[in-house]
C-alpha cells in the first residue's frame, strides 16, 4: 500500500514542477528593433497583482507605468532596453520596476522575444513583474 502512495506523491510532485515552469521559449525567427518598438501590456499576475504598460522607445529607452489592483498605486518609471540577437534573441532591460519579496524595486532584467501571432511580425515579448524567471507570460502588443 506504501508503494502506491509513495508513486501518487512521485506523479503529483512531477506534474506540479512541470506546471511551474514558465520559462518562455526564445524565437528562431531573426528579431529586430522594430519587433520591439512600441507599446505593450502586462497583464495582472497573482503575486504582485498589477498591471504595466511598457512602450518601448526606438532611441532604446522604456517608459512603465505600473497599476496595483486594489491599491490604485500607480508608478511611473523609466529605463533603457537593448536588444542583443545573438543566438537568443532577448532583451536586456535597465531600470524595470519588479515586484520582489513583498517590494517594488527596479532591477536590470532579461525579457525575451518570442514566436506570438499576436503581431503581424509574429514576434512577441515574454517578461515579468516579478523577479521570478518561473512567472514569464506573453505581453499583448497595443
Amino acid at each position: 500500500m506504501s508503494k502506491y502512495i509513495l508513486m501518487i506523491v512521485c506523479v503529483i510532485t512531477l506534474l506540479g514542477l512541470a506546471a511551474c515552469n514558465k520559462t518562455p521559449h526564445p524565437t528562431t525567427r531573426r528579431v529586430s528593433n522594430a519587433d520591439i518598438v512600441g507599446t505593450w501590456f502586462l497583464s495582472s499576475d497573482i503575486l504582485s497583482k498589477s498591471e504595466s504598460i511598457i512602450i518601448f522607445k526606438s532611441n532604446g529607452t522604456f517608459d512603465q507605468v505600473t497599476t496595483t489592483i486594489g491599491t490604485k498605486r500607480i508608478s511611473r518609471n523609466a529605463g533603457t532596453w537593448n536588444l542583443d540577437t545573438g543566438t537568443t534573441a532577448y532583451i536586456l532591460m535597465k531600470n524595470l520596476e519588479v515586484y520582489d519579496m513583498g517590494h517594488w524595486k527596479t532591477v536590470t532584467t532579461v525579457w525575451f522575444a518570442v514566436d506570438s501571432a499576436a503581431r503581424p511580425s509574429n514576434i512577441g515579448i515574454a517578461g515579468s513583474l516579478i523577479n521570478d524567471p518561473d512567472a514569464f507570460v506573453e505581453l499583448t502588443p497595443k
